[in-house]
């Protein structure tokens, strides 16, 4: 018995030190030499246990670690057990030419070298032995500053993609220019070399902003894809990851001929300047609303480059201008940017004013050339205001002028016309005056039963118009609709002394629509809220005809004066 023992204790510390003698630690590859592009793997082996992490920071030098897995197993051969520690690394070369995979350690293993031959890729762009190529189309190799680029890129698939695909876009280096993608990606089929590829189209504007050569970095595309199996190896791994690269896309960049480089002109392909005139007349009134709208449209330009021209508007004018409308309508060709700017004038003073005609110089990036569009100019009357003189009531239908009064027919004195048939006029008159008195009473008792009102026919529909104008105006939200609108309002509420301003129209109102008219004059001016709201002017002001202050005399003048 105990000889049976002395035997098992001797195997016990024979296998131990088997175990501890076997540990050890090995690298291999899948494949090599390997195209550049293409993944390989990388397979650690540790046989022992050594219960400590392994260390891939050697690695990152000359890869990129694109996966990464790990398993145990335990093994017995001729009766001898063997743990078995294995890692899979998924690896990227980043160059190409003889690679060294350095290194690894594992607590206290650390494994031997290992040579990797990277094989660069075709410099033709064509597939070789990638089922993935780029191929770029660049509209011009000599561009202009600020000038659109077009670059169309194809990517060339002659496999399925798996999972994980990725396309890296052109990009400037910093401050050197913006790239803007255009439309949609397109997909189509082509047959390269006897082998069916899928294509997908993608098209990019590019606009260099600094002169000189430019070199935008080679676009990347990675996607995962099923490996081929063949006759001697059908137990190959199933997938792999791809990474192509393209070439570098170049570019000559040249400033503008002639620029001065203190503000660089508009260059478009096409360049519109579309103004109007609302209303569209030439004689107006101190005090009437003007809006002065104008449109530039660019084709092959983005709206951030675009400017609206400064228009040198007459002094005794008040200006108000809104916030320019910025939009880029969408092209799957080129970029196309539009900007509006709405601004109102209101004369202050009687006169004759000409707005002089306006330049835009801009460079047609087709054409390669200078080219002017002209704002044509504008004259406007502007006529004085005048508070109407009070004329005299006319006298009362059927009765006879006053003592006074001239005859509009022979020009002489009423009272020199004889007094033909005197008892015929007395009836008559007294007849008419109780007409005028029963009629007086009439509107006196309809007065009483519904204060506040106004017979149909006295309140003139002007003033409902402009209350229906103004409403849309402060529907629309935007300053430079409202203020000619508003002034338009406060001419036909105050017809006999109108306001020539918002400031004098702010001193009539209420204290709530007050502060309201004086926000919308501190946003006009940039220094109020932007949060401005035109839905609480509106709400402010007070409807219908200004209350009369003085107290209510006869509406019939005296019968017999």
């Amino acid at each position: 018995m105990m000889r049976l023992q002395y035997i098992l204790t001797i195997f016990l510390l024979l296998l131990f030190c088997t175990l501890a003698t076997a540990a050890d630690l090995e690298l291999s590859v899948d494949r090599n030499p390997v195209p550049f592009g293409q993944s390989v793997e990388l397979t650690v082996e540790a046989r022992g246990d050594q219960g400590a992490e392994l260390d891939l920071e050697p690695l990152t030098r000359d890869f990129d670690i694109l996966g990464r897995s790990q398993g145990k197993s335990i093994s017995y051969f001729n009766g001898q057990a063997t743990r078995l520690s294995r890692w899979t690394l998924t690896l990227m070369p980043k160059k190409t030419g003889d690679l060294m995979i350095p290194p690894l350690s594992l607590g206290t293993l650390r494994s031997e070298p290992l040579r990797l031959r990277v094989l660069p890729p075709d410099p033709n762009g064509s597939p070789g032995n990638s089922p993935f190529f780029i191929r770029l189309e660049l509209g011009k190799e000599t561009a202009y500053v600020d000038s659109q680029v077009k670059l169309k890129v194809r990517l060339y698939l002659g496999q399925n993609v798996l999972q994980g695909a990725v396309l890296t876009e052109p990009e400037f280096p910093q401050g050197a220019g913006e790239v803007r993608r255009l439309g949609e990606d397109r997909i189509t089929e082509s047959l390269i070399d006897g082998q069916r590829h899928q294509v997908v189209e993608r098209d990019y504007a590019l606009f260099p902003s600094t002169p000189g050569p430019q070199v935008l970095e080679p676009l990347m595309f990675e996607g995962q894809t099923a490996r081929n199996r063949s006759f001697f190896n059908p137990y190959a791994d199933g997938s792999g990851i791809q990474r192509i690269f393209s070439a570098p896309i170049r570019f000559d960049v040249q400033p503008l001929p002639g620029g001065s480089g203190t503000s660089s002109p508009i260059s478009a392909r096409e360049l519109k300047l579309l103004q109007h005139w609302s209303p569209d007349a030439s004689r107006i009134s101190v005090g009437d609303a003007l809006t002065h709208t104008l449109v530039l449209e660019a084709k092959g330009q983005r709206v951030e480059a675009l400017s609206i021209p400064q228009i040198p508007y007459p002094e005794s004018f008040k200006i108000y201008a809104d916030r320019p409308e910025k939009s880029e309508e969408p092209d799957p060709l080129e970029i196309n940017g539009r900007i509006e700017l709405k601004t109102a004038l209101i004369p202050t003073q009687g006169g004759k004013y000409q707005i002089p005609e306006t330049q835009l110089r801009w460079w047609n990036s087709e054409q390669e050339q200078y080219e002017t569009l002209l704002v044509p100019g504008r004259t406007f009357e502007v006529i004085p205001s005048q508070v109407p003189a009070l004329q005299q009531a006319p006298p009362a239908p059927g009765l006879p002028p006053g003592p006074e009064e001239k005859s509009a027919e022979t020009g002489t004195d009423s009272a020199e016309l004889p007094d033909t048939k005197p008892g015929f006029w007395m009836p008559v008159a007294l007849l008419l005056g109780a007409g005028w008195m029963l009629t007086g009473l009439l509107w006196w008792r309809s007065a009483r039963r519904h204060p506040g009102t106004v017979p149909a026919g006295s309140e003139p529909s002007a003033l409902q118009q402009e209350e229906a104008r103004l409403k849309k105006a402060c529907d629309s939200g935007r300053p430079g609709d409202i203020v000619p609108a508003l002034l338009g309002w406060a001419r036909t509420r105050y017809p006999q002394n109108p306001p020539m301003h918002l400031q004098e129209l702010g001193l009539r109102l209420p204290a709530e629509a007050r502060e309201e008219v004086d926000k919308l004059c501190q946003r006009l001016s940039r220094s109020g809220d932007d949060c401005w709201n035109a839905d609480a002017l509106w709400k402010a002001l007070p409807r219908g005809k200004e209350p009369k202050a003085q107290k209510k005399d006869s509406a019939l003048p005296p019968l017999y004066p």
